[in-house]
Parts: C-alpha cells; sequence; structure tokens
C-alpha cells in the first residue's frame, strides 16, 4: 500500500456518473490507491434538465462546490441553490438530484466514502 500519491492539476482517471447524466467525471482518488474512499472532480453542464437524481444505500457523499450554482433536489424536501463554496452532505439513502443553473457549468469535488457506484 502507497503511504501517499500526488494527483497532479489535470491528472486522474476518468470516471462514470450514474444514470445517463451528461457528467463528465475525473477521479483524483480511486479503487487503484484504496477501497475506503473515491475523490472526483465532476462538471455537469448548464442545461442538464431535473430527472437524473438517484441514491446510494451505503455511500456518504459530501460536495464541494468549486464554480457554477445548482439546484439540488433531496428526497422530497423543497430545492435549494448551492452556490461556489458551499458544501453539502448527503447520507446514504438520500435521494439527491442536481440541476446546474447560471451561466457555468457546475464544478463540485465529491468525496464518497465508501465508494459506490
Amino acid at each position: 500500500m502507497e503511504r501517499y500519491r500526488l494527483i497532479q492539476a489535470g491528472a486522474g482517471s476518468r470516471g462514470k456518473h450514474p444514470g445517463e447524466v451528461p457528467v463528465a467525471v475525473r477521479v483524483l482518488v480511486g479503487g487503484d490507491l484504496t477501497k475506503n474512499v473515491r475523490v472526483k472532480l465532476t462538471t455537469t453542464p448548464v442545461g442538464v434538465p431535473k430527472g437524473g437524481g438517484h441514491k446510494h444505500e451505503r455511500c456518504e457523499h459530501v460536495a464541494y462546490i468549486v464554480s457554477g450554482q445548482a439546484q439540488i433536489f433531496l428526497d422530497g424536501d423543497p430545492p435549494f441553490v448551492l452556490r461556489a463554496g458551499d458544501t453539502l452532505y448527503i447520507s446514504p439513502g438520500v435521494f439527491h438530484d442536481v440541476v446546474p443553473v447560471g451561466d457555468e457549468p457546475l464544478v463540485t469535488l465529491m468525496v464518497d466514502v465508501p465508494p459506490e457506484d
């Protein structure tokens, strides 16, 4: 097991997002290094409609909004807006759907514990 690894800017492997939503996923820390956590950078274009939501039975999500804005739908609760600099925790089993709003793509740093597809 590696003691540490530097992932330089622009590095990482191509990942996938659940469902059919056109999200670009770059895995920064994943299964080639650890089975305990996954760190990924996601980019979602403006114009993606509501309907790509999902939930994970075991996975906890922590999402840090790097840039852009999005309306987030969690279970049946009223939606709210996430903005650059916001951090959101989502516990296992919570349905979540994200719709980018505004003029720029939504870029999110995601941490998944444990990793789950």
